[in-house]
């Protein structure tokens, strides 16, 4: 499902002592090809007309399409027909089959047109290649319930969910987009879990009863940081780090329905923006130009600017300088609960 953007010839895992070990952290020996540098000419590059699309949805100020009773109605009707088009929908037959009631739901369908901006032919082939990818990670038992919810995890996969790697914070942004944090010193090392959990944490921001339609509509903020472990790849190699980010990339992509529009990156220590600059380079181009980089250090700039995009100090987690101060536990318990 996930497929490469590059060789295997640049992975070295950390079995063949292929690393350099820079502040507790396995890192390949060969220095990453993409720096920061390097980010920011590729977006430098990239037309004005989409430097500027890029910018007015970070900024919480593109151009919303007018969702009327007939555009809406005739979207979900050519959705249908060109879903019937796909030859190769297994997982998505199942799934008309076992449920069609949530499948077929005015409710669920919408959510893949607005991560598309209303383009039928690429709906379809999202909502065809999420039933395929939701098999894939949580097995034919799991995978045709409607949405994902705590019942729907593995056993596997409730340490990562209790060190919090991946969070919905009960904040929004000015503009009442989803805020995930990405807490780097409490991944887990179970790659298939923490992409599990993403899962299920998008599906909490993007159906959410209350914000998920703005969401939908407008997007969601990724922000990563926290203070990390000693050994900063999470993972057991730099392969397990590299089909994290592919699986991630591609999911958030072209798989759930779902628009990243920022992802505000804070690393707060030489060794982590090494590991950072090296992660880049496994991102398609699409996602990385919406990355910003930070200086972790320089807590009142960086408030500044986050402010700037719509994202106040209250709803910045303590662990990047804001006052955000939640139980995440007490949150988890509370969202499980609701789930038994």
């Amino acid at each position: 499902m996930v497929e490469p953007m590059d060789t295997e010839e640049d992975v070295e895992t950390s079995s063949q002592g292929n690393q350099n070990q820079q502040d507790g952290t396995r890192l390949p020996k060969a220095a990453p090809d993409f720096t920061f540098d390097a980010l920011q000419q590729e977006h430098a590059s990239l037309p004005r007309e989409e430097r500027m699309k890029i910018e007015r949805e970070r900024f919480g100020v593109e151009q919303e399409i007018i969702e009327t009773p007939a555009l809406i109605s005739d979207s979900l009707a050519q959705l249908d027909e060109a879903i019937d088009e796909i030859p190769n929908k297994e997982a998505y037959d199942t799934a008309m089959f076992i449920n069609a009631e949530h499948v077929q739901s005015e409710e669920f369908r919408i959510a893949f047109l607005r991560a598309d901006h209303f383009d039928v032919e690429a709906a379809a082939e999202r909502m065809v290649a999420y039933w395929e990818r939701k098999v894939e990670l949580f097995g034919v038992q799991k995978a045709f319930n409607p949405y994902v919810s705590f019942l729907d995890l593995k056993e596997e996969d409730y340490p990562a969910l209790a060190r919090g790697g991946v969070r919905l914070l009960p904040s929004r942004d000015d503009f009442g987009r989803a805020l995930l944090f990405r807490h780097m010193g409490n991944f887990g090392s179970n790659v298939d879990a923490m992409l599990r959990l993403a899962w299920y944490n998008f599906h909490l921001a993007i159906f959410h009863p209350e914000a998920g339609e703005v969401t939908q509509k407008r997007g969601m903020i990724n922000l990563a940081g926290g203070r990390p472990q000693r050994q900063l790849n999470p993972f057991s190699s730099i392969a397990e780090l590299k089909r994290y980010v592919y699986a991630i990339n591609s999911d958030c992509t072209s798989v759930l329905p779902v628009r990243p529009v920022a992802l505000h990156f804070f690393p707060n220590n030489r060794a982590a923006v090494i590991l950072m600059e090296h992660t880049l380079r496994y991102f398609s181009s699409p996602l990385r130009v919406r990355i910003n980089i930070y200086d972790a250090t320089r807590t009142d700039l960086n408030l500044v600017e986050l402010g700037v995009y719509g994202i106040r100090h209250g709803a910045i987690p303590k662990e990047l300088g804001g006052g955000l101060d939640f139980n995440y536990h007490d949150d988890m318990y509370g969202r499980i609960l609701k789930d038994l």
